[in-house]
C-alpha cells in the first residue's frame, strides 16, 4: 500500500481565510473544510481556527489562538466559518470566567 506524501494531501485541501471583528478585536478565521473525511462516508470533520493579531484574549483562548475540529455539517449549518466563529464567541463570551475577565480590564489592576 503506497500513500502520499503529506505535503500532497495537505495541498489538496482548500482553506478559506476570513478577517471578522468581534467587539472590537480583530481576528482571522482560518477554516479547512475537509480536513479528514472516511472513504465512502459522507461524514468528515472540518478544521476552524481563530486568531488574533496581536494576541488577545477572547473568550475561547486566553492566548487569541483557538483551533477546533468539528463535524463539517456544523459550521455550513450556522452560515459559514465567519458566522459560526461569531457565535461561538458570542456564546462563550456569556461564561462568568469571561465577564470577570471583562471587568477586570476595566477596572485595571492595583496590583
Amino acid at each position: 500500500m503506497t500513500s502520499a506524501p503529506l505535503s500532497t494531501v495537505a495541498e489538496k485541501r482548500p482553506i478559506e481565510h476570513h478577517a471578522i471583528v468581534w467587539h472590537g478585536i480583530a481576528a482571522t478565521v482560518v477554516y479547512t473544510p475537509d480536513y479528514h473525511s472516511t472513504p465512502g462516508s459522507a461524514f468528515h470533520h472540518c478544521h476552524v481556527e481563530v486568531i488574533t493579531e496581536p494576541r488577545k484574549p477572547l473568550p475561547i483562548s486566553e492566548t487569541g489562538y483557538r483551533s477546533l475540529f468539528i463535524h463539517g455539517g456544523e459550521v455550513e449549518n450556522a452560515g459559514g466559518a465567519a458566522s459560526f466563529a461569531m457565535r461561538w464567541l458570542d456564546a462563550a463570551s456569556k461564561s462568568p470566567e469571561w465577564r470577570a475577565a471583562v471587568a477586570a480590564s476595566r477596572q485595571g489592576s492595583l496590583f
